[in-house]
């Protein structure tokens, strides 16, 4: 029973109010406590790398740090014999670093098991690259051969390379040994590119061609 009605459900309205705003502050500072810090994930993230090729040799790589985003293009410029390749061949996987972590599109390079880095993930065109046959490539990631002849007809087009599909590995110049290499590695259809020194041994008007040719395919 409520005695002196009007002053006691003052009273009571007047505490209500003081304990909703105490538990509103409450909740908002357990809101505040409990907010999750999202950790941005790199297309190529580099922490701490070392590298050497053998235990008593000299380091090549001293504590690489490198972050790269999805859509950003990298030079790494340096002097011969300076890591350039080797950085590139630890980001590859092709070698392992004894110290540090590498994380591809946020996963370690490690927990890529067998060949899925390099399925519609990352692909390395080296200096020396080797052409090899289209064809044999997909077959090797068994398509189909209406999906082969329609892929390759694509990639063809894309580099102006379709007159040279059919001349020995042999007969071709610099230039279009490295746009028929590029073919190759751009079929497996990675999201990530390592080129090392792509435009060594080209002429002005090569090395012109290929830049168009990796601006459009980033546009893309």
């Amino acid at each position: 029973m409520v005695k002196n009605g009007s002053k006691n459900v003052e009273d009571i309205e007047k505490g209500l109010d003081k304990e909703i705003n105490e538990n509103t502050k409450r909740n908002i500072s357990e809101d505040i406590n409990k907010k999750v810090i999202v950790k941005k994930d790199y297309a190529i993230k580099c922490k701490n790398v070392w590298f050497r090729y053998e235990r008593d040799l000299p380091d090549i790589l001293r504590g690489v740090n490198l972050k790269a985003d999805r859509g950003e293009t990298i030079c790494i410029l340096g002097g011969n014999g300076t890591g350039k390749t080797t950085m590139l061949n630890v980001i590859s996987g092709l070698n392992k670093p004894y110290r540090g972590k590498i994380k591809i599109d946020g996963k370690k390079i490690k927990d890529y098991k067998g060949n899925s880095l390099y399925r519609k993930k990352l692909a390395y065109l080296p200096q020396n690259p080797q052409t090899g046959d289209l064809e044999e490539m997909l077959k090797a990631m068994e398509y189909k051969k209406e999906e082969r002849e329609e892929k390759i007809r694509d990639i063809s087009e894309k580099l102006g390379i379709t007159d040279l599909l059919t001349k020995h590995p042999y007969d071709l110049s610099g230039g279009e040994q490295q746009k028929c290499a590029l073919a190759k590695m751009l079929l497996s259809e990675p999201t990530i590119l390592l080129l090392d020194e792509p435009t060594k041994g080209l002429d002005a008007f090569s090395k012109s061609s290929l830049l168009n040719v990796l601006k459009k395919l980033k546009s893309d």
